[in-house]
């Protein structure tokens, strides 16, 4: 198994990706977290999705953003596997749905659910060495989500359309 300060390092670069990336909406740091051929693969509400690049997670955070665009995740849990490679990670998403996401009309309703994130988080030897995310999978909890997004539609200030 792969040294502590590697372990925890790796822990960072996940968490930074949840704190700066998710919650921050700071898309500079694509370039310092990821691999350039980053995999990105993931179950949502609607579909599966598979994407690779830098620009495809661009892409995809931008949506989620534009659905979900005070989306804030806190982190339950989080371990690496035995083999150093993979970071673990459990969190929770708390967020309104004010926009259009996965075909589904912004809704204005609070949404709550659970997300199971893996991170392969490797070297990178055009960053001379340093750790990038190059795996990414999710696990959304997608019944809770619709369940909150197909409700009556609320405005920002929590009225329901008739």
């Amino acid at each position: 198994m792969t040294d502590y300060p590697d372990i925890k390092l790796k822990k960072i670069m996940v968490m930074r990706f949840i704190d700066e990336l998710l919650n921050r909406k700071a898309y500079e740091v694509i370039d310092e977290l990821f691999h350039d051929d980053v995999t990105v693969q993931g179950v949502n509400p609607k579909e599966s999705v598979i994407g690779k690049g830098k620009l495809f997670v661009s892409r995809y955070l931008s949506e989620l953003h534009t659905g979900f665009p005070d989306l804030r995740a806190f982190i339950s849990d989080m371990s690496v596997d035995e083999s150093g490679d993979w970071v673990v990670c459990s969190m929770m998403v708390h967020a309104h749905q004010y926009g259009k996401i996965w075909g589904c009309l912004p809704s204005g309703n609070e949404v709550l659910f659970r997300i199971a994130m893996l991170c392969r988080v490797t070297s990178s030897e055009k960053l001379k060495g340093a750790l990038v995310i190059s795996s990414q999978l999710f696990y959304w909890d997608a019944g809770s989500a619709f369940k909150f997004m197909s409700n009556k539609k609320k405005d920002k200030d929590g009225k329901t359309d008739s």
